[in-house]
């Protein structure tokens, strides 16, 4: 999910890998960097992917494992 909010040409994939995903799924951090889908389309000024992931209740605080910094 991660690599779909990385690229804004993917966020159609996004929106249709998340349209009935539960928040969990949504707010999924990345094993190693504890990045989620709303952190890595807020890192690359996804406006799509962030527009739609805050629209289905992405968590904006998550802190992420190194640094501790959030979307």
């Amino acid at each position: 999910i991660q690599q779909l909010a990385a690229d804004p040409y993917l966020a159609e994939h996004l929106e249709e890998r998340l349209r009935r995903a539960k928040l969990s799924e949504i707010n999924a951090q990345d094993g190693e960097t504890g990045h989620t889908p709303l952190y890595v389309a807020a890192r690359v000024c996804n406006a799509d992917a962030i527009i739609f992931l805050t629209e289905q209740d992405a968590e904006p605080d998550l802190k992420q494992k190194f640094g501790g910094s959030t979307a």
